[in-house]
C-alpha cells in the first residue's frame, strides 16, 4: 500500500500507483539493453539506478499541507530540494570530442531525420518518437512496438497530471486558495495565491541570500509556519485532498478500458524484462 500521500484514500492513490507496476524492473532491464546496444557501438554508457519502488513519478508529495510542528521547525525543507540533484552525465558525454558526442546522441536518440512513430493519445491530442537509435530499439525488445509504448507510457505518465489541473481549476479549490490567501494577509504574507506560491517565495530566498543561511531559513520557517496555521484553521488539505481524490478517481473510471490495456502491455513487458 502507498505511503507516499498521507490523508488521500490510499485506494485511489495505489490504483494510481498501479499504472507503473513492475516499472522498476522494467527499468532496468532497458538500462540493460541500452548499455548492451551503446557499448556494442564502441559508445560510453553508465546504467541509471532502477528505482527501488514502482512509484508514479507524477504522482508527487502534495505541495501544500506542511503539518506545523515540522513547519515551525524545518519549514518547507527548501534547501533540502534545491540541493539534491542528479548527475546528468553519469556516462562522461560532456567529455567526448564534439565529433563522439554527435555519434553518442546519434546512437543514443537517432539520428536526425529518422523515420517518427506517432499516436493519438488517450486523452487527446498526439505524441511521438524517433523510430531509431538504441533508446527505441530497447523500448521495442521491451514494449513488443514503439507505438504500444509510446501510447500507454505517455498516457500513464500525464494521467496524475491531467488530474491534478482538473481539480486546480475547480471552484472548490479556486475558493480555498482565496481563504488561504487572505488569511496568509492578515498574518503578514501578502501577495500569495495558493500554498505553491509560498513555496516558490521560501526557495527564493534561499537562492537570494544563499542555500542555507540563516536568513534565509529563518524567513522559511516563519512563512511556513503562517501557512500551516491558515491550513489548519480553514482545513485547507482535508478539503483539498478530498476534492483532488474525486478527479484521480474519476479519471479512473473514465479511462477503465485504457487501463486495463496499458496493464495487458505492461505485464507483457515485464515477463521480457525478467528474461533479460
Amino acid at each position: 500500500m502507498s505511503d507516499r500521500l498521507p490523508g488521500h484514500d490510499p485506494k485511489i492513490i495505489n490504483a494510481v500507483e498501479g499504472l507503473f507496476a513492475g516499472d522498476g524492473v522494467r527499468y532496468a532491464a532497458a538500462e540493460e539493453l541500452i548499455y548492451r546496444c551503446m557499448t556494442g557501438k564502441g559508445l560510453p554508457y553508465v546504467k541509471r539506478t532502477a528505482p527501488g519502488q514502482d512509484v508514479n513519478p507524477t504522482l508527487v508529495a502534495d505541495s501544500y499541507g506542511t503539518p506545523l510542528s515540522e513547519a515551525s521547525s524545518t519549514g518547507y525543507r527548501a534547501k533540502e530540494h534545491l540541493q539534491t540533484s542528479e548527475d546528468g552525465d553519469s556516462s562522461g558525454v560532456g567529455r567526448l570530442s564534439e565529433k563522439d558526442r554527435q555519434r553518442w546522441g546519434d546512437a543514443f536518440f537517432g539520428r536526425d531525420g529518422a523515420p517518427v512513430v506517432s499516436v493519438t493519445l488517450p486523452q487527446g491530442g498526439t505524441s511521438e518518437t524517433s523510430s531509431d537509435g538504441c533508446l527505441s530499439e530497447a523500448r521495442v525488445r521491451l514494449f513488443g512496438s514503439l507505438e504500444d509504448w509510446l501510447k500507454w507510457s505517455t498516457f500513464a505518465g500525464s494521467f496524475a497530471i491531467e488530474a491534478q489541473q482538473q481539480a486546480g481549476a475547480d471552484s472548490r479549490i479556486t475558493a480555498l486558495n482565496r481563504r488561504w490567501a487572505d488569511c496568509m494577509a492578515e498574518a503578514g504574507h501578502k501577495g500569495l495565491k495558493d500554498p505553491e506560491a509560498a513555496r516558490e517565495v521560501a526557495a527564493r530566498g534561499h537562492v537570494l541570500h544563499g542555500i542555507g543561511s540563516d536568513e534565509a531559513q529563518s524567513k522559511e520557517v516563519e512563512l511556513a509556519t503562517a501557512d500551516a496555521k491558515c491550513d489548519s484553521a480553514i482545513g485547507y488539505s482535508e478539503k483539498r485532498r478530498q476534492i483532488e481524490d474525486e478527479f484521480y478517481a474519476t479519471g479512473l473510471l473514465k479511462h477503465e478500458s485504457d487501463i486495463a490495456l496499458l496493464r495487458e502491455m505492461n505485464d507483457r513487458a515485464l515477463a521480457e524484462a525478467r528474461k533479460i
